[in-house]
Protein backbone atom coordinates (compact mmCIF):
# COMPACT_ATOMS: atom_id res chain seq x y z
CA UNK A 1 0.00 0.00 0.00
CA UNK A 2 2.75 2.44 0.95
CA UNK A 3 4.64 1.79 -2.29
CA UNK A 4 2.00 3.55 -4.35
CA UNK A 5 2.86 6.78 -2.57
CA UNK A 6 6.62 6.39 -3.09
CA UNK A 7 7.30 9.48 -5.18
CA UNK A 8 10.81 8.32 -6.03
CA UNK A 9 9.36 5.82 -8.49
CA UNK A 10 6.90 8.25 -10.06
CA UNK A 11 7.25 9.65 -13.55
CA UNK A 12 6.42 13.21 -14.58
CA UNK A 13 3.11 11.93 -15.93
CA UNK A 14 2.26 10.35 -12.58
CA UNK A 15 3.01 13.59 -10.77
CA UNK A 16 0.94 15.51 -13.34
CA UNK A 17 -2.11 13.39 -12.51
CA UNK A 18 -1.49 13.54 -8.76
CA UNK A 19 -1.46 17.34 -8.84
CA UNK A 20 -5.20 17.41 -9.54
CA UNK A 21 -6.31 15.41 -6.49
CA UNK A 22 -8.75 17.35 -4.28
CA UNK A 23 -10.42 16.84 -0.92
CA UNK A 24 -13.90 15.58 -0.17
CA UNK A 25 -15.24 19.09 0.38
CA UNK A 26 -14.02 20.52 -2.94
CA UNK A 27 -15.63 20.56 -6.40
CA UNK A 28 -14.25 18.03 -8.85
CA UNK A 29 -14.36 17.28 -12.58
CA UNK A 30 -13.26 13.62 -12.56
CA UNK A 31 -13.45 10.72 -10.14
CA UNK A 32 -11.89 7.29 -9.92
CA UNK A 33 -13.81 4.02 -9.76
CA UNK A 34 -11.05 2.86 -7.42
CA UNK A 35 -12.10 5.51 -4.93
CA UNK A 36 -9.47 6.29 -2.31
CA UNK A 37 -7.36 3.35 -3.49
CA UNK A 38 -6.45 5.11 -6.71
CA UNK A 39 -2.70 5.83 -6.71
CA UNK A 40 -3.29 9.41 -7.86
CA UNK A 41 -5.90 10.53 -5.34
CA UNK A 42 -6.62 9.60 -1.73
CA UNK A 43 -10.21 10.79 -2.07
CA UNK A 44 -11.08 9.37 -5.49
CA UNK A 45 -11.65 12.92 -6.77
CA UNK A 46 -9.74 15.18 -9.13
CA UNK A 47 -10.30 18.71 -10.37
CA UNK A 48 -8.75 18.99 -13.83
CA UNK A 49 -8.94 22.39 -15.59
CA UNK A 50 -10.84 22.47 -18.89
CA UNK A 51 -7.86 23.97 -20.70
CA UNK A 52 -6.82 22.64 -24.13
CA UNK A 53 -3.19 22.04 -23.16
CA UNK A 54 -4.19 20.25 -19.94
CA UNK A 55 -6.76 18.06 -21.69
CA UNK A 56 -4.29 17.17 -24.44
CA UNK A 57 -1.70 15.97 -21.95
CA UNK A 58 -4.33 14.12 -19.91
CA UNK A 59 -5.56 12.30 -23.01
CA UNK A 60 -2.00 11.42 -24.04
CA UNK A 61 -1.32 9.93 -20.59
CA UNK A 62 -4.57 7.94 -20.60
CA UNK A 63 -3.74 6.52 -24.03
CA UNK A 64 -0.19 5.66 -22.96
CA UNK A 65 -1.30 3.85 -19.82
CA UNK A 66 -3.85 1.88 -21.82
CA UNK A 67 -1.21 0.69 -24.32
CA UNK A 68 1.02 -0.26 -21.36
CA UNK A 69 -1.88 -2.40 -20.03
CA UNK A 70 -2.17 -0.18 -16.96
CA UNK A 71 -5.50 1.50 -17.75
CA UNK A 72 -6.96 4.18 -15.55
CA UNK A 73 -10.49 3.68 -14.21
CA UNK A 74 -11.77 7.24 -14.31
CA UNK A 75 -15.10 8.85 -15.05
CA UNK A 76 -15.69 12.40 -16.23
CA UNK A 77 -18.36 14.59 -14.62
CA UNK A 78 -20.40 16.38 -17.26
CA UNK A 79 -20.73 20.17 -17.26
CA UNK A 80 -24.17 21.82 -16.76
CA UNK A 81 -24.59 21.78 -20.55
CA UNK A 82 -23.02 18.79 -22.27
CA UNK A 83 -23.11 16.63 -25.43
CA UNK A 84 -25.95 14.12 -25.32
CA UNK A 85 -24.61 10.64 -24.58
CA UNK A 86 -26.14 7.23 -23.90
CA UNK A 87 -25.29 3.85 -22.46
CA UNK A 88 -27.00 1.12 -24.48
CA UNK A 89 -26.78 -2.31 -22.85
CA UNK A 90 -27.95 -5.78 -23.91
CA UNK A 91 -27.90 -8.62 -21.41
CA UNK A 92 -26.63 -11.92 -22.81
CA UNK A 93 -26.23 -15.40 -21.38
CA UNK A 94 -24.63 -16.53 -18.13
CA UNK A 95 -22.17 -18.71 -20.04
CA UNK A 96 -18.72 -17.13 -20.02
CA UNK A 97 -17.72 -18.89 -23.25
CA UNK A 98 -20.52 -17.21 -25.24
CA UNK A 99 -19.92 -14.01 -27.16
CA UNK A 100 -21.63 -10.80 -26.02
CA UNK A 101 -24.77 -10.18 -28.15
CA UNK A 102 -23.29 -7.16 -29.95
CA UNK A 103 -24.44 -8.18 -33.42
CA UNK A 104 -28.11 -7.71 -32.53
CA UNK A 105 -27.63 -3.95 -32.73
CA UNK A 106 -24.50 -3.63 -34.85
CA UNK A 107 -26.24 -5.43 -37.73
CA UNK A 108 -29.56 -3.63 -37.32
CA UNK A 109 -30.08 -0.77 -39.75
CA UNK A 110 -33.56 -0.22 -38.31
CA UNK A 111 -32.25 0.38 -34.80
CA UNK A 112 -29.71 3.06 -35.67
CA UNK A 113 -31.88 4.74 -38.30
CA UNK A 114 -34.81 5.04 -35.92
CA UNK A 115 -32.56 6.20 -33.11
CA UNK A 116 -31.25 8.99 -35.37
CA UNK A 117 -34.75 9.81 -36.70
CA UNK A 118 -36.11 10.35 -33.19
CA UNK A 119 -33.19 12.62 -32.33
CA UNK A 120 -33.76 14.58 -35.54
CA UNK A 121 -37.43 15.01 -34.65
CA UNK A 122 -36.39 16.41 -31.27
CA UNK A 123 -33.56 18.56 -32.68
CA UNK A 124 -34.86 19.46 -36.17
CA UNK A 125 -32.30 22.21 -36.81
CA UNK A 126 -29.49 19.63 -37.01
CA UNK A 127 -29.73 18.23 -40.54
CA UNK A 128 -26.68 15.98 -40.29
CA UNK A 129 -26.26 14.07 -37.04
CA UNK A 130 -22.86 12.64 -36.15
CA UNK A 131 -22.60 9.57 -33.93
CA UNK A 132 -19.35 8.57 -32.22
CA UNK A 133 -19.78 5.00 -31.04
CA UNK A 134 -17.79 3.12 -28.39
CA UNK A 135 -18.23 -0.29 -26.83
CA UNK A 136 -17.31 -2.03 -23.56
CA UNK A 137 -18.72 -5.49 -24.13
CA UNK A 138 -17.64 -8.61 -22.32
CA UNK A 139 -18.12 -10.61 -19.15
CA UNK A 140 -19.77 -8.69 -16.31
CA UNK A 141 -18.07 -10.06 -13.21
CA UNK A 142 -20.55 -8.67 -10.69
CA UNK A 143 -23.64 -10.07 -12.42
CA UNK A 144 -22.04 -13.18 -13.92
CA UNK A 145 -23.38 -12.53 -17.43
CA UNK A 146 -22.23 -11.62 -20.90
CA UNK A 147 -23.10 -8.07 -21.76
CA UNK A 148 -23.07 -6.05 -24.96
CA UNK A 149 -22.41 -2.49 -23.89
CA UNK A 150 -22.38 0.51 -26.24
CA UNK A 151 -21.60 4.12 -25.43
CA UNK A 152 -22.84 6.78 -27.85
CA UNK A 153 -21.92 10.45 -28.05
CA UNK A 154 -23.95 12.85 -30.22
CA UNK A 155 -21.58 15.82 -29.97
CA UNK A 156 -23.77 18.30 -31.90
CA UNK A 157 -26.68 17.92 -29.46
CA UNK A 158 -25.97 20.05 -26.39
CA UNK A 159 -28.40 19.29 -23.57
CA UNK A 160 -28.90 19.74 -19.85
CA UNK A 161 -30.04 17.03 -17.45
CA UNK A 162 -33.75 17.82 -17.79
CA UNK A 163 -33.60 17.72 -21.57
CA UNK A 164 -31.56 14.50 -21.54
CA UNK A 165 -34.28 12.90 -19.39
CA UNK A 166 -36.92 13.97 -21.91
CA UNK A 167 -34.90 12.57 -24.82
CA UNK A 168 -34.49 9.21 -23.09
CA UNK A 169 -38.14 8.92 -22.06
CA UNK A 170 -39.27 9.84 -25.57
CA UNK A 171 -36.88 7.33 -27.09
CA UNK A 172 -38.03 4.47 -24.85
CA UNK A 173 -41.69 5.30 -25.47
CA UNK A 174 -41.26 5.40 -29.25
CA UNK A 175 -39.15 2.24 -29.38
CA UNK A 176 -41.80 0.42 -27.35
CA UNK A 177 -44.54 1.68 -29.66
CA UNK A 178 -42.65 0.73 -32.82
CA UNK A 179 -42.00 -2.75 -31.40
CA UNK A 180 -45.69 -3.70 -31.32
CA UNK A 181 -46.47 -3.83 -35.04
CA UNK A 182 -43.79 -1.55 -36.38
CA UNK A 183 -40.27 -1.82 -37.82
CA UNK A 184 -38.74 -2.89 -34.49
CA UNK A 185 -41.07 -5.81 -33.86
CA UNK A 186 -38.66 -8.57 -34.94
CA UNK A 187 -35.64 -6.97 -33.27
CA UNK A 188 -37.55 -6.68 -29.99
CA UNK A 189 -38.41 -10.39 -30.18
CA UNK A 190 -34.79 -11.38 -30.82
CA UNK A 191 -33.59 -9.28 -27.89
CA UNK A 192 -36.12 -10.95 -25.57
CA UNK A 193 -35.10 -14.40 -26.79
CA UNK A 194 -31.50 -13.70 -25.73
CA UNK A 195 -32.59 -12.53 -22.28
CA UNK A 196 -36.03 -11.59 -21.00
CA UNK A 197 -34.53 -8.57 -19.22
CA UNK A 198 -33.88 -6.84 -22.56
CA UNK A 199 -36.70 -4.30 -22.55
CA UNK A 200 -36.12 -0.93 -24.21
CA UNK A 201 -36.32 0.73 -20.80
CA UNK A 202 -33.40 -1.43 -19.64
CA UNK A 203 -31.45 -1.22 -22.92
CA UNK A 204 -31.40 2.59 -22.86
CA UNK A 205 -29.74 2.68 -19.43
CA UNK A 206 -31.13 5.42 -17.19
CA UNK A 207 -27.75 5.70 -15.43
CA UNK A 208 -26.39 7.87 -18.24
CA UNK A 209 -29.09 10.45 -17.42
CA UNK A 210 -29.09 10.24 -13.64
CA UNK A 211 -25.45 9.58 -12.88
CA UNK A 212 -23.94 12.93 -13.88
CA UNK A 213 -20.81 11.28 -15.24
CA UNK A 214 -19.55 8.75 -17.76
CA UNK A 215 -16.52 6.53 -18.02
CA UNK A 216 -13.83 7.91 -20.30
CA UNK A 217 -12.61 6.05 -23.41
CA UNK A 218 -9.75 3.60 -22.76
CA UNK A 219 -10.69 3.49 -19.06
CA UNK A 220 -11.69 0.21 -17.43
CA UNK A 221 -14.26 -0.77 -14.81
CA UNK A 222 -13.44 -2.18 -11.39
CA UNK A 223 -14.59 -5.60 -10.18
CA UNK A 224 -13.46 -6.99 -6.82
CA UNK A 225 -10.84 -4.28 -6.61
CA UNK A 226 -9.20 -4.99 -9.98
CA UNK A 227 -9.76 -3.84 -13.60
CA UNK A 228 -12.55 -5.93 -15.09
CA UNK A 229 -11.17 -6.09 -18.63
CA UNK A 230 -14.01 -4.13 -20.26
CA UNK A 231 -12.49 -0.77 -21.21
CA UNK A 232 -14.44 1.63 -23.41
CA UNK A 233 -13.06 1.27 -26.94
CA UNK A 234 -13.90 3.12 -30.18
CA UNK A 235 -16.07 1.45 -32.82
CA UNK A 236 -16.44 4.22 -35.38
CA UNK A 237 -18.10 7.46 -36.45
CA UNK A 238 -21.30 7.61 -38.53
CA UNK A 239 -23.27 10.49 -40.04
CA UNK A 240 -27.05 10.55 -40.58
CA UNK A 241 -28.13 13.14 -43.16
CA UNK A 242 -31.77 14.24 -43.38
CA UNK A 243 -33.55 16.00 -46.24
CA UNK A 244 -37.15 16.62 -47.28
CA UNK A 245 -37.09 14.12 -50.14
CA UNK A 246 -36.54 10.92 -48.19
CA UNK A 247 -38.35 9.29 -45.28
CA UNK A 248 -35.16 7.81 -43.84
CA UNK A 249 -31.75 9.43 -43.27
CA UNK A 250 -28.83 8.73 -45.54
CA UNK A 251 -26.11 7.34 -43.31
CA UNK A 252 -22.49 6.41 -43.83
CA UNK A 253 -19.49 5.46 -41.72
CA UNK A 254 -16.83 8.16 -41.89
CA UNK A 255 -14.25 6.75 -39.44
CA UNK A 256 -13.14 3.32 -38.26
CA UNK A 257 -11.02 2.86 -35.10
CA UNK A 258 -7.69 3.04 -36.92
CA UNK A 259 -8.48 6.35 -38.61
CA UNK A 260 -8.01 8.44 -35.48
CA UNK A 261 -5.40 8.53 -32.74
CA UNK A 262 -6.41 7.50 -29.22
CA UNK A 263 -6.22 11.13 -28.11
CA UNK A 264 -8.76 12.07 -30.78
CA UNK A 265 -11.16 9.35 -29.62
CA UNK A 266 -10.78 10.67 -26.08
CA UNK A 267 -11.62 14.18 -27.23
CA UNK A 268 -14.68 12.91 -29.10
CA UNK A 269 -15.84 11.12 -25.96
CA UNK A 270 -15.68 14.09 -23.61
CA UNK A 271 -18.86 15.30 -21.90
CA UNK A 272 -17.46 18.65 -20.84
CA UNK A 273 -17.95 21.76 -22.96
CA UNK A 274 -17.05 25.45 -22.48
CA UNK A 275 -19.56 27.53 -20.49
CA UNK A 276 -20.43 29.62 -23.55
CA UNK A 277 -21.90 26.65 -25.45
CA UNK A 278 -25.67 27.06 -25.82
CA UNK A 279 -28.33 24.38 -25.70
CA UNK A 280 -29.30 22.94 -29.07
CA UNK A 281 -32.75 24.07 -30.23
CA UNK A 282 -35.28 21.49 -29.09
CA UNK A 283 -38.93 20.63 -29.64
CA UNK A 284 -41.09 18.01 -27.97
CA UNK A 285 -42.04 14.96 -30.02
CA UNK A 286 -45.71 14.23 -30.59
CA UNK A 287 -46.66 10.62 -30.04
CA UNK A 288 -47.15 8.68 -33.24
CA UNK A 289 -44.94 10.89 -35.42
CA UNK A 290 -43.82 7.88 -37.45
CA UNK A 291 -47.30 6.72 -38.46
CA UNK A 292 -49.44 9.82 -37.80
CA UNK A 293 -52.45 10.27 -40.16
CA UNK A 294 -52.83 13.41 -42.28
CA UNK A 295 -54.01 16.42 -40.31
CA UNK A 296 -57.37 16.70 -42.12
CA UNK A 297 -58.39 13.18 -41.04
CA UNK A 298 -59.02 14.32 -37.46
CA UNK A 299 -61.19 17.19 -36.28
CA UNK A 300 -61.76 18.04 -32.62
CA UNK A 301 -65.24 17.69 -31.19
CA UNK A 302 -66.87 20.98 -30.13
CA UNK A 303 -67.52 19.31 -26.77
CA UNK A 304 -63.95 18.16 -26.21
CA UNK A 305 -62.43 21.33 -24.70
CA UNK A 306 -64.04 20.86 -21.26
CA UNK A 307 -62.90 17.24 -21.13
CA UNK A 308 -59.42 18.29 -22.15
CA UNK A 309 -59.24 20.78 -19.27
CA UNK A 310 -60.32 18.06 -16.87
CA UNK A 311 -57.71 15.66 -18.22
CA UNK A 312 -54.94 18.25 -18.01
CA UNK A 313 -54.91 18.21 -14.21
CA UNK A 314 -55.01 14.40 -14.10
CA UNK A 315 -52.11 14.17 -16.56
CA UNK A 316 -50.06 16.60 -14.48
CA UNK A 317 -50.66 14.52 -11.34
CA UNK A 318 -49.71 11.33 -13.20
CA UNK A 319 -46.54 12.95 -14.53
CA UNK A 320 -45.52 13.98 -11.02
CA UNK A 321 -46.30 10.50 -9.70
CA UNK A 322 -44.29 8.81 -12.46
CA UNK A 323 -41.33 11.10 -11.83
CA UNK A 324 -41.39 10.50 -8.07
CA UNK A 325 -41.66 6.72 -8.49
CA UNK A 326 -38.77 6.75 -10.99
CA UNK A 327 -36.66 8.62 -8.43
CA UNK A 328 -37.50 6.01 -5.80
CA UNK A 329 -36.29 3.21 -8.10
CA UNK A 330 -33.16 5.13 -9.02
CA UNK A 331 -32.25 5.48 -5.33
CA UNK A 332 -32.41 1.72 -4.81
CA UNK A 333 -29.84 -0.97 -5.59
CA UNK A 334 -29.48 -4.66 -4.77
CA UNK A 335 -26.57 -6.17 -2.81
CA UNK A 336 -26.26 -9.95 -3.07
CA UNK A 337 -25.63 -10.72 0.59
CA UNK A 338 -26.52 -9.78 4.13
CA UNK A 339 -25.31 -6.57 5.80
CA UNK A 340 -22.85 -8.66 7.82
CA UNK A 341 -21.30 -9.94 4.60
CA UNK A 342 -20.16 -6.42 3.83
CA UNK A 343 -17.32 -7.25 6.22
CA UNK A 344 -15.90 -9.58 3.60
CA UNK A 345 -14.63 -6.62 1.65
CA UNK A 346 -12.06 -5.74 4.28
CA UNK A 347 -12.24 -8.72 6.65
CA UNK A 348 -11.35 -6.90 9.83
CA UNK A 349 -14.57 -6.06 11.66
CA UNK A 350 -15.90 -8.36 14.37
CA UNK A 351 -18.72 -6.35 15.93
CA UNK A 352 -22.29 -7.04 14.82
CA UNK A 353 -23.41 -3.54 15.82
CA UNK A 354 -20.55 -1.63 14.22
CA UNK A 355 -18.96 -2.99 11.08
CA UNK A 356 -17.46 -1.69 7.85
CA UNK A 357 -19.10 -1.32 4.47
CA UNK A 358 -17.75 -2.24 1.05
CA UNK A 359 -17.59 1.48 0.39
CA UNK A 360 -14.88 1.84 3.06
CA UNK A 361 -12.51 -0.05 0.82
CA UNK A 362 -13.33 2.17 -2.15
CA UNK A 363 -12.97 5.31 -0.07
CA UNK A 364 -9.53 4.25 1.12
CA UNK A 365 -10.80 3.76 4.68
CA UNK A 366 -9.38 0.23 4.86
CA UNK A 367 -10.14 -0.36 8.53
CA UNK A 368 -13.54 1.28 8.53
CA UNK A 369 -12.50 3.73 11.24
CA UNK A 370 -14.34 6.65 9.65
CA UNK A 371 -17.65 4.90 8.99
CA UNK A 372 -20.43 3.20 10.94
CA UNK A 373 -23.03 0.57 10.14
CA UNK A 374 -25.73 0.76 12.81
CA UNK A 375 -28.89 -1.35 13.09
CA UNK A 376 -32.26 0.35 12.96
CA UNK A 377 -35.65 -1.24 13.54
CA UNK A 378 -38.75 -0.32 11.57
CA UNK A 379 -42.21 -1.41 12.61
CA UNK A 380 -43.43 -2.20 9.10
CA UNK A 381 -40.31 -3.06 7.11
CA UNK A 382 -38.28 -4.98 9.69
CA UNK A 383 -34.64 -4.63 10.67
CA UNK A 384 -32.33 -2.54 8.53
CA UNK A 385 -28.85 -1.05 8.83
CA UNK A 386 -27.67 2.47 8.09
CA UNK A 387 -24.15 3.14 6.80
CA UNK A 388 -22.53 6.56 6.91
CA UNK A 389 -18.99 7.87 6.56
CA UNK A 390 -17.16 10.99 7.66
CA UNK A 391 -15.77 11.16 4.14
CA UNK A 392 -19.13 11.54 2.40
CA UNK A 393 -22.39 13.29 3.13
CA UNK A 394 -25.62 11.34 2.99
CA UNK A 395 -26.18 7.75 4.08
CA UNK A 396 -26.99 4.27 2.77
CA UNK A 397 -29.71 2.07 4.22
CA UNK A 398 -29.61 -1.69 3.62
CA UNK A 399 -32.09 -4.40 4.52
CA UNK A 400 -31.50 -8.08 5.27
CA UNK A 401 -33.01 -8.85 1.85
CA UNK A 402 -30.28 -6.84 0.12
CA UNK A 403 -32.30 -3.72 -0.72
CA UNK A 404 -29.97 -0.71 -0.72
CA UNK A 405 -31.54 2.75 -0.37
CA UNK A 406 -29.59 5.97 -0.92
CA UNK A 407 -30.34 8.89 1.41
CA UNK A 408 -29.44 12.56 1.03
CA UNK A 409 -30.02 15.46 -1.33
CA UNK A 410 -29.61 15.04 -5.09
CA UNK A 411 -25.87 15.79 -5.15
CA UNK A 412 -25.25 13.40 -2.24
CA UNK A 413 -27.37 10.70 -3.89
CA UNK A 414 -25.39 10.97 -7.14
CA UNK A 415 -22.09 10.63 -5.29
CA UNK A 416 -23.22 7.65 -3.24
CA UNK A 417 -24.79 5.96 -6.26
CA UNK A 418 -21.54 6.27 -8.17
CA UNK A 419 -19.85 4.48 -5.28
CA UNK A 420 -22.30 1.63 -4.66
CA UNK A 421 -22.91 0.85 -8.35
CA UNK A 422 -19.46 -0.72 -8.41
CA UNK A 423 -20.52 -3.68 -6.26
CA UNK A 424 -24.33 -3.71 -6.43
CA UNK A 425 -26.92 -4.55 -9.06
CA UNK A 426 -30.01 -2.84 -10.41
CA UNK A 427 -32.99 -3.02 -8.06
CA UNK A 428 -35.87 -4.96 -9.64
CA UNK A 429 -38.07 -5.28 -6.57
CA UNK A 430 -41.08 -3.17 -5.57
CA UNK A 431 -40.86 0.56 -4.90
CA UNK A 432 -43.19 2.89 -2.98
CA UNK A 433 -46.15 4.35 -4.85
CA UNK A 434 -46.88 8.05 -4.98
CA UNK A 435 -49.86 8.65 -2.71
CA UNK A 436 -51.94 11.84 -2.71
CA UNK A 437 -50.14 12.91 0.46
CA UNK A 438 -46.74 12.47 -1.20
CA UNK A 439 -47.80 14.47 -4.26
CA UNK A 440 -49.26 17.20 -2.06
CA UNK A 441 -45.97 17.46 -0.15
CA UNK A 442 -44.08 17.74 -3.43
CA UNK A 443 -46.39 20.52 -4.59
CA UNK A 444 -46.07 22.33 -1.24
CA UNK A 445 -42.28 22.28 -1.49
CA UNK A 446 -42.44 23.64 -5.04
CA UNK A 447 -44.80 26.41 -3.99
CA UNK A 448 -42.52 27.31 -1.08
CA UNK A 449 -39.48 27.40 -3.37
CA UNK A 450 -41.34 29.58 -5.87
CA UNK A 451 -42.32 31.95 -3.05
CA UNK A 452 -38.68 32.32 -1.99
CA UNK A 453 -37.72 33.29 -5.53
Amino acid sequence: MANRWNRNSWTEDDQFLKNFSVGFDQPYSHSSLRGGRDPYTRTGRLSIPDLPEVKQRLHRIIAKKFTEMRPLCWVEMHTPYYPFYEDIDIIGTNCKEDDPPESLLMNSKEFWNLRAEILHQLFPEVRCLELTLYKASGWNVQKGINKASFHTVWSQLIVDKERAETVRKTTVSEFERLSVNGPLKELAKRLKRVNDCNSWNAIFDVTSVNGGSCRMPFNDKIANGEPEGRPILPVGVWTFTFDDRHDEPWFQQVHVPGDLRAEEWLERGTVRVPPDRALTQFRALKSGWKTAPPADMWKPSPYSSHRQRQNKGAKKMKSQADKWEAQQRRRRRYFNGTPQKFKWWIGNSTSESLCSFAADWLLGDEHGLESTLLPKAHQRTGKKWCWSSKRLKGAVEISEEGEVFIQGNEAQQNELLQLVRQFTEEWTGPTPKATKKVLQNIQNRRNAAAGRR
